[in-house]
């Protein structure tokens, strides 16, 4: 596009295109590629065994039990902590 803004035209299917719609047009190609491209791949090739994905993926990963931990080692205090934070410098800075 940048050669030759006459181009544009072509991909965005409109002679009337402006450049907002260049960008839109390109995103939307781009996908319509990612798909076709990852579609074909995925057709084109074997599918991998489970025993290889042990450990990827989360189906086949054997989850172990937490237990008991302290309070400041478990998610749930520190997004409350960060959470409480949010929400002081909010009232702060208003």
């Amino acid at each position: 596009m940048k050669v030759d803004p006459s181009a544009l035209r072509y991909v965005a299917l409109s002679p009337h295109a402006e450049g907002l719609a260049q960008d839109m047009y390109q995103a939307l190609w781009s996908f319509i590629v990612c798909v076709v491209v990852t579609v074909g791949v995925s057709l084109a090739t074997k599918p991998m065994p489970d025993s290889a994905l042990t450990g990827l993926v989360y189906r086949l990963t054997e989850v172990p039990a937490v237990g008991d931990v302290p309070l400041c080692q478990k998610p749930l205090f520190w997004a409350a902590v960060v959470s409480a934070v949010f929400i002081a410098l909010n009232i702060i800075f208003w």
